[in-house]
């Protein structure tokens, strides 16, 4: 009621104003029917906004969004149920749905009478313009009266989070003579059904299951150690995307950062179809980023977890890749990498920890082409860099098919480090 009243129109004040004036003029001149004028223009703005005040806290909204998570460029389906639970009809009520300038405008519907334990399903699209995580809602009803006394605008606190993940592309399969399979740390041996002989640890990492600690290696070396003899025959693929701010240049849907993104996107995606264990890794090289994800019965979880960490990437103020390539030392199996303008030291530091064998692939962004003004070192002598290391590289320049550019990096194969290039 109190709410009501402080929402009073400017028609809805000056009859209070004008019922209040007429009341008094009619007390210090003695009118008696004047005085009925002035309570009945005083108590008609009250009792609406009594009535309008029972109606309001009657009022239900429950929102749901299909699918939870899209990528770029898709769209997305809300519905909205609407409910009166109140005994009482409400009169015109206009409706407002909250979105992010990502997704759209806000969505403005009216409602000319709402009688009592009305009922009402309301759907739309939006269309997901950026990737990020974004809210819809709140859902805001303003409450009128048919006279206009009364403006209340409620607002419903929650609200639903809609995913947008960069645009994947499709990419074609390895070569089959470049197989990941072929590199010694893309698969991990398991012998589940051996002697204690046969098990062999390693150290204890964020992440592992403690049923999987092996107390007498604990024991005889001081710090914890897990069994590896549980794990399956398993590909493994690491892939190290730069979003470091120094090594792009411009934001926005256009800037080698974006492209960096999706390139990575469906490289996850790709690799996660054909099989393998995918982790992301930046150079932040975050703790739940760093360790594995189990693969479930459902192969596209691990894709969706990382798909949701790209989904919010941001540039970063790092100087350095060394985060990622400590990180990316330890098991890396397949490694993809998808860069952006990077020293020579940066290069070295990201393959010192490989062993020989490992299959690499670099995307490497072209981003003098994309600023418009030269880098030093130029990606053609970061390109060779990565070439001297055994990386298979192709570069990307504005406007490059994520597709296009995976298949001519693919397609030269695995070098030994070292070796000449072609």
């Amino acid at each position: 009621m109190r709410d009501a009243l402080a929402a009073l129109t400017v028609r809805g004040r000056a009859f209070v104003a004008a019922g209040l004036t007429t009341t008094a003029c009619s007390v210090l001149l003695g009118f008696d029917a004047l005085m009925r004028v002035g309570v009945l223009a005083v108590a008609l703005p009250v009792l609406t906004a009594f009535w309008v005040g029972r109606a309001r806290y009657q009022l239900r909204a429950a929102r749901r969004v299909d699918p939870g998570r899209v990528s770029m460029g898709s769209q997305a389906r809300v519905r909205l149920d609407l409910v009166n639970d109140g005994r009482l009809p409400a009169g015109m009520l206009l409706f407002e749905e909250k979105l992010p300038k990502a997704l759209g405008h806000p969505l403005r519907f009216t409602v000319e009478q709402v009688k009592a334990s009305w009922h009402r399903t309301l759907e739309y699209t939006v269309e997901a313009r950026e990737r990020g995580h974004h809210p819809i809602g709140p859902l805001s009803v303003r409450v009128g009266d048919p006279f206009g006394f009364i403006a209340l605008t409620r607002t419903f606190h929650t609200t639903n989070e809609l995913v947008v993940t960069p645009r994947v592309w499709p990419l074609e399969q390895l070569p089959s003579g470049a197989s990941p399979t072929q590199s010694g740390e893309a698969r991990v041996r398991s012998s589940s059904s051996g002697s204690a002989e046969d098990v062999t640890t390693r150290e204890y990492r964020r992440g592992d299951d403690l049923r999987r600690v092996h107390w007498p290696s604990t024991a005889r070396l001081g710090e914890l150690m897990v069994r590896n003899e549980e794990r399956h025959w398993q590909n493994r693929a690491t892939v190290v995307l730069d979003t470091r701010a120094g090594a792009h240049t411009r934001l926005g849907p256009d800037s080698s950062l974006e492209w960096a993104i999706s390139a990575a996107a469906s490289v996850v995606v790709h690799l996660d179809t054909a099989g393998h264990n995918v982790r992301l890794l930046t150079e932040r090289a975050a703790p739940s980023t760093v360790t594995w994800h189990e693969r479930t019965t459902r192969g596209s979880d691990v894709a969706g977890l990382v798909l949701d960490q790209l989904a919010a990437a941001q540039a970063s103020d790092i100087a350095g890749i060394r985060g990622a390539a400590r990180a990316l030392a330890e098991d890396p199996g397949l490694v993809v990498a998808v860069l952006g303008s990077c020293d020579l030291d940066d290069l070295e530091e990201l393959s010192v920890g490989l062993g020989s064998r490992t299959r690499r692939v670099a995307l490497l962004c072209d981003v003098a082409a994309w600023s418009g003004s030269p880098r030093r070192p130029s990606t053609t002598e970061q390109r060779d860099a990565l070439r001297r290391a055994g990386w298979s590289v192709a570069v990307a320049s504005p406007g490059s098919d994520p597709g296009e550019v995976w298949r001519s990096a693919s397609a030269t194969g695995h070098r030994p480090m070292g070796a000449a290039r072609s």
